[in-house]
């Protein structure tokens, strides 16, 4: 099956996008200095999403969008781009708030507000197709859409053509059906531990956070997740996570020294290593200090996936499991803030401890 053929599937399949439906398909352009390889990756974006918006529009009545990259994931998004989302006649009630929104610097009566009018006036589109590098997943423009709109969401950041061939070829009710295998262990947990050989040891307070699982099927309203697919998670209680995450791969490369991540009362108290990202993540949180945040504990389910070099895949392979830092307001947390990174764990040892007292020992290695 060729790339179109799969995107039309997805689209119909995954999406379950209507000929009376909208659809929107946006992507972010380079503009900052990367290497050969991922300059090589980032200027394929756009092709593979015009690629979307032909098969979507195609299909149903279909709008794309480029903007500049944002140089963060869980930044929000261009206010142009909710323009074309929402509706100007929606967008206009709250455009005074414009800047406070893309420097995610809203207070909880300026959301409910926002919230009010979007359900009030909202002209939004039905299906949401987001291949920016950085992700718009962990955003308010994201949570709107969703939440407040009932639009279907697939966000793709990081998104490699080889995708289409690789873990976006799993069965999808193979892959739902792994997906919940998982649910039904973790769910309820009290405490997670983890350990692994590479020198992880660390704790996750989850008292009162629900899991919630991804397996790619988003055709039922506010439906959310990435494709490729395949993982379960959780936002842990903030302020209560505390160990050692040995982290071994970057977004889209392997770090050229492990480095360790000293976690605190829930949050990044140090960075033991050399690698040149230590810098950088240090960088981010002395802008952003909550980006410090614990803000996400999840466990892949997809055993189609494999490239440990692309977070959006690496995170969803089968067995690992992954730790995320900063925002994570979008799925059950507390913390709003414009970032959200992954780090993947291979070969980890999980115990589970349920409300109920019981254990599990599970992804022994």
């Amino acid at each position: 099956m060729n790339a179109d053929r799969i995107i039309k599937k997805i689209l119909k399949d995954n999406m379950g996008l209507k000929p009376y439906e909208r659809c929107l398909v946006f992507t972010d352009i380079l503009n900052e200095d990367v290497d050969e390889k991922e300059k090589l990756r980032r200027k394929k974006l756009p092709y593979i999403a015009k690629a979307f918006f032909e098969e979507a529009n195609s299909l149903a009545k279909a709008f794309y969008f480029e903007y500049g990259s944002l140089g963060s994931p869980a930044s929000e998004p261009p206010f142009e781009l909710w323009e074309i989302a929402f509706g100007k006649s929606c967008t206009s009630q709250f455009k005074h708030l414009k800047d406070k929104i893309i420097a995610k610097t809203l207070s909880d009566e300026e959301k409910a507000f926002i919230e009010d009018i979007v359900k009030q006036k909202c002209d939004c589109v039905d299906v949401i197709i987001a291949l920016p590098n950085y992700s718009t997943s962990h955003t308010f423009f994201r949570k709107l859409l969703t939440n407040s709109c009932k639009s279907r969401f697939a966000s793709m950041p990081l998104f490699d053509e080889s995708m289409l061939f690789g873990p976006l070829s799993i069965d999808i009710e193979e892959l739902k059906d792994k997906t919940l295998q998982v649910y039904e262990v973790v769910k309820n947990a009290k405490i997670i531990k983890i350990n692994a050989k590479n020198g992880t040891q660390i704790e996750f307070n989850l008292e009162g956070r629900e899991f919630l699982t991804d397996y790619g099927l988003l055709d039922k309203p506010g439906s959310f997740g990435n494709l490729p697919a395949g993982e379960v998670f959780i936002a842990p209680n903030e302020g209560k996570t505390n160990g050692y995450f040995v982290a071994e791969f970057g977004p889209t490369f392997k770090f050229d020294g492990n480095l360790c991540f000293v976690i605190k009362d829930g949050m990044l108290n140090e960075i033991i290593g050399s690698d040149n990202y230590a810098k950088t993540l240090k960088k981010i949180i002395d802008q952003h200090p909550q980006a410090a945040n614990v803000a996400e504990l999840g466990i892949g389910t997809n055993t189609k996936a494999k490239d440990p070099l692309n977070i959006l895949e690496a995170e969803k392979i089968y067995r690992t499991i992954h730790m995320a830092l900063g925002d994570n307001s979008s799925f059950g947390g507390k913390v709003s803030v414009p970032f959200h990174q992954d780090f993947v764990l291979f070969n980890p040892n999980v115990i589970v401890i349920k409300d109920d007292g019981s254990r599990y020992l599970i992804l022994i290695n």
